[in-house]
C-alpha cells in the first residue's frame, strides 16, 4: 500500500479505492482523474494554474509531437538546430510535425545546456517538477539520468499515458 500525504493536514491517504482517495485524518476527499490519483484540490488562489490548465487542453486532447516514437527525433531537431548559425532559418525549414514549437523548445534547449554544462547525468537522481508531457524527462533519462517526473495537471498525465 502506498502512502500519500495529505495537503492539508499532514495525514495519510490510503491508495486501495479504486475511485477515490480519502484522508484518514481531516476526510478531505481527492478523485482519480484519467486513472491516476490526483491529490490535489484547486483552491481560489489557484486561478492562475485553472488558466494554464484549461488553455492547454483542447491542445492536449488533441495528438500531441510529444511521444515515445517522436522524442528521439526530437532530440536530434534540437541537437541540431543549436549547431545551426542560422536558427531562425532552421525553425522555418523544420518539419510540419514541429515547427510551431521548435522555436521556444530551442530557446530552453540552449539555457539547459548552458547551465549543466559539465554535468555528467549519469545515474544522477533528477526531480523533474512540473514535467508536463515529460519531454524534459525524457532528455534528461538519455543522458543517463534517472528522473522522477511531477506534474498536477491530470490532462498532461493523460497525455503521458498515452504516449507511454
Amino acid at each position: 500500500m502506498i502512502k500519500i500525504i495529505c495537503q492539508f493536514c499532514g495525514g495519510g491517504i490510503p491508495d486501495n479505492n479504486v475511485s477515490q482517495l480519502r484522508c484518514q485524518t481531516c476526510g478531505e476527499l481527492f478523485p482519480l482523474i484519467f486513472d491516476s490519483p490526483y491529490i490535489y484540490k484547486y483552491r481560489q488562489g489557484d486561478l492562475l494554474s485553472l488558466i494554464e490548465v484549461m488553455s492547454n487542453k483542447d491542445a492536449l486532447r488533441k495528438s500531441s509531437p510529444f511521444n515515445m516514437e517522436s522524442l528521439g527525433k526530437w532530440r536530434d531537431l534540437l541537437a541540431a538546430g543549436l549547431a545551426s548559425n542560422d536558427r531562425k532559418n532552421y525553425v522555418a525549414n523544420s518539419p510540419d510535425w514541429a515547427r510551431p514549437w521548435l522555436e521556444s523548445r530551442l530557446r530552453d534547449y540552449l539555457i539547459f545546456s548552458k547551465l549543466t554544462r559539465g554535468i555528467d547525468f549519469k545515474g544522477a537522481a533528477v526531480l523533474d517538477v512540473g514535467a508536463g508531457s515529460g519531454f524534459d524527462s525524457f532528455m534528461l533519462t538519455a543522458e543517463g539520468a534517472k528522473v522522477t517526473a511531477l506534474e498536477y495537471s491530470p490532462f498532461l498525465l493523460r497525455q503521458v499515458k498515452e504516449a507511454i
